[in-house]
């Protein structure tokens, strides 16, 4: 169709399925506040559209809604929707400007991602669920605050957010989820709140300008993967509300220097601190009952390991001695028996 503008006044209450789908010459849709219903992909592949005004009245922007809609430039969410479907507005790349208000309570899946210009996001303040991968790939967006709000937040839900800079979790959330901010590579601190419990598998994965990570008690998993390839990330205290360190969760954190492991941790994991070459220094706390196979391996510059318990760990099926030798310990760890898991 050559339709290149659409206004639906007062009079129309519902607007279909697919209703303007693939209409290549749309630029201008103004929905009137009598519309209180839209189907799914009702806008949906409309690739010249630049200008939409939605009704005040419409409760929810369906599935698909905008999707591949890539001169789109701004959004205001009518102040009725409390959610935004998934893919609603996926690879809307020319997308700068996203007024959400304070009503939505959900942001589904891929809602918005690859908007590679959305540089300005507040998010709604009653806001408690943020979808799988919701945002993955919004390349300009540098200041992110999660709500108090939110309470879920899903699996890539900002992966690839590489302009990310500033970052404030909120106080809702126990958990955040496998590649959370997977590759935020431009992210130079964080701080975990005490309300969260586990910090998933990739969770920051090759955030390589992290310089700076704050842990609080509470939190009990670090989960596989979770601080690989932290490049800056200088030193590290690990809580000892903390039970496990997951495979390789610390790995080629070339800048980690000190780390100080929390008297609850029982369980580290293997490569969890592989090739961290400027650490220097290490304790095994009395709580640890496991370390992985080269869990140490390749950390260079090791010198001191402190073992607080020295007696009963077993390498290779043989008795371990002389680990209270710090020197020798750090040795143990980093070389001479770097490929076996220890246990006791």
């Amino acid at each position: 169709t050559s339709v290149t503008s659409v206004l639906l006044g007062k009079n129309v209450k519902s607007v279909g399925k697919n209703a303007f789908k693939d209409c290549s010459y749309l630029n201008n849709l103004l929905i009137g506040d009598g519309v209180v219903d839209i189907g799914e992909g009702f806008a949906y592949g409309c690739p010249n559209l630049v200008s939409v005004t939605l009704g005040s009245n419409i409760p929810e922007i369906p599935k698909d809604s905008f999707y591949n809609c890539g001169n789109l430039q701004r959004i205001t969410i009518p102040a009725a929707a409390t959610k935004i479907g998934d893919y609603a507005f996926y690879n809307c790349i020319s997308l700068s400007s996203v007024d959400m208000g304070s009503n939505v309570l959900e942001i589904g899946t891929a809602a918005f991602k690859r908007c590679y210009s959305i540089s300005d996001i507040v998010l709604s303040t009653n806001l408690e669920t943020i979808g799988d991968s919701a945002f993955c790939e919004c390349l300009d967006i540098k200041s992110l605050k999660i709500p108090d709000s939110v309470k879920s937040i899903g699996f890539a839900a900002f992966k690839y957010c590489v302009g990310i800079t500033e970052l404030e979790l909120g106080t809702g959330i126990s958990e955040i989820p496998m590649a959370a901010f997977y590759d935020c590579q431009a992210l130079k601190s964080v701080t975990i709140p005490s309300q969260v419990k586990t910090i998933g598998e990739s969770a920051f994965f090759e955030c390589t300008e992290l310089t700076e990570v704050k842990l609080f008690e509470g939190l009990t998993e670090i989960g596989d993967n979770s601080f690989y390839n932290c490049i800056k990330l200088a030193s590290l205290s690990i809580p000892s509300s903390v039970k496990t360190i997951g495979d390789t969760a610390f790995r080629n954190c070339d800048a980690l220097v000190d780390v100080s492991i929390g008297s609850g941790v029982e369980t580290l994991g293997e490569y969890a601190f592989y090739d961290s070459d400027a650490l220097k220094t290490v304790n095994i706390p009395a709580s640890v009952k496991s370390i992985g196979a080269f869990a140490f391996a390749k950390c260079d510059l090791l010198e001191r390991a402190t073992f607080e318990i020295i007696d009963g760990w077993i390498v290779n099926g043989q008795e371990m001695s002389s680990l209270s030798d710090m020197s020798i310990a750090a040795g143990f760890l980093k070389d001479t028996h770097k490929a076996f898991a220890w246990s006791r």
